[in-house]
């Protein structure tokens, strides 16, 4: 009788089993989890875990389900008691409402035509492909009467954010608006165009802009080899490109002249020194680790993810900072610093854009962090650029 039970259990195992294949490709984040941990427990890497998830950061929360093969096209829908749409709220992200609701942030995206990660309170978010939503105006530029435009702080907005949902600079923002710095506030109305037409370039700016081009959000290499006529490998040559990656602002040269060569053969490598820092994202904290075999401290993995590209840089916050060219906001691939536990620069990370940051954190290991954070900006000290 005992044997009869057994195998009954088993069959009931295995039948489980075959009605729950999505689920066999996932798994539920516990206490003490980390993308690293996880990555390594299934044999895949945390690259792999982050693209499978749509993870822009490396925070993760215990009973959160990711993807731990590659998506075949089946994908989890909500049960029927399910909401079939859900009110954003404050402090929800995508991945953590793609977790509660037991979906994924590509299917989220799908559903609500999404271009990007942003979301913001109140949205209304569709949960399945048959939800229904009220059509909702977007918080972005509300024109006002005459020849500019405005737009009404809110907030959480930084002047980042703002020039890319507009798609302008922030340079751009701070000119026609006076602004010395990038601090702004909730309910302040910021210029957002000047008279009918952009700013006319710079004399070097003119001269860049037929030979360059600025990534813009939601473009790809392809995209971009369509609007300017040049095939995808040719951009890649041009650049100095592994593969298609691109991020939104890196300047990729479209044809080559005697100018922009000698640009490409001497300017600074930040593309390749954020694609090596991402590489070990997950990799853990050690005081004095130096490599990801051995583990990072927050300098160890600067020097590293620099000196892997050519840049030699020093072995300590402090000179760091001290060595590095001053700039009054960053750009992609310059450093930015912290006071951390000392008076004085503590902390860095590799800017990103978008107030994004990647750094070795001593709780979190590499990981991308925002700079929105009020733990991080009301220790920013500033950036410097090698």
């Amino acid at each position: 009788m005992k044997k009869k039970m057994v195998s009954a259990f088993v069959m009931m195992g295995i039948t489980g089993f075959g009605a729950t294949t999505v689920e066999a490709d996932t798994v539920e984040v516990e206490q003490g989890d980390s993308l690293w941990k996880i990555a390594s427990t299934n044999g895949i890497s945390v690259d792999q875990l982050m693209a499978w998830n749509d993870l822009a950061a490396t925070t993760i929360h215990p009973g959160q389900k990711l993807r731990v093969k590659e998506e075949t096209g089946v994908t989890a829908s909500p049960s029927p008691s399910s909401p079939s749409v859900y009110e954003v709220e404050a402090g929800d992200y995508l991945s953590k409402i793609a977790g509660t609701y037991d979906t994924t942030v590509r299917q989220l995206k799908k559903w609500n035509n999404l271009t990007s990660d942003t979301i913001y309170v109140g949205q209304k978010l569709k949960l399945s492909g048959s939800g229904t939503v009220q059509k909702e105006e977007k918080p972005v530029a509300s024109p006002t009467p005459g020849p500019s435009h405005t737009y009404i702080v809110r907030r959480g907005d930084s002047l980042s954010k703002i020039a890319q949902t507009l798609g302008m600079r922030v340079k751009d923002l701070k000119k026609w608006n006076d602004l010395e710095t990038d601090t702004i506030h909730v309910g302040q109305a910021l210029q957002v165009t000047k008279g009918t037409s952009a700013p006319k370039p710079s004399h070097e700016e003119e001269k860049v802009s037929v030979t360059s081009y600025e990534v813009q959000p939601g473009e790809s290499l392809w995209t971009i080899s369509q609007k300017f006529k040049v095939p995808v490998p040719a951009l890649r040559e041009l650049n100095n490109l592994k593969d298609t990656t691109i991020r939104v602002g890196q300047r990729l040269l479209l044809e080559k002249t005697k100018e922009n060569h000698q640009e490409a053969t001497s300017s600074f490598p930040a593309s390749d020194i954020i694609s090596t820092a991402k590489v070990h994202m997950g990799v853990p904290y050690v005081w004095g680790g130096n490599t990801p075999e051995e583990g990072f401290d927050c300098s160890g993995f600067l020097k590293y993810a620099f000196g892997k590209n050519g840049v030699s840089i020093p072995r300590t916050v402090a000179s760091i900072h001290q060595q590095g060219t001053p700039v009054s906001s960053p750009s992609i691939g310059d450093l930015v610093f912290f006071e951390t536990y000392k008076k004085g620069p503590s902390h860095a990370g590799i800017y990103l854009g978008d107030d994004m940051f990647i750094h070795a954190g001593s709780s979190s290991g590499v990981t991308v962090s925002s700079m929105d954070m009020n733990y991080w900006k009301t220790r920013y000290l500033g950036a410097r650029s090698y």
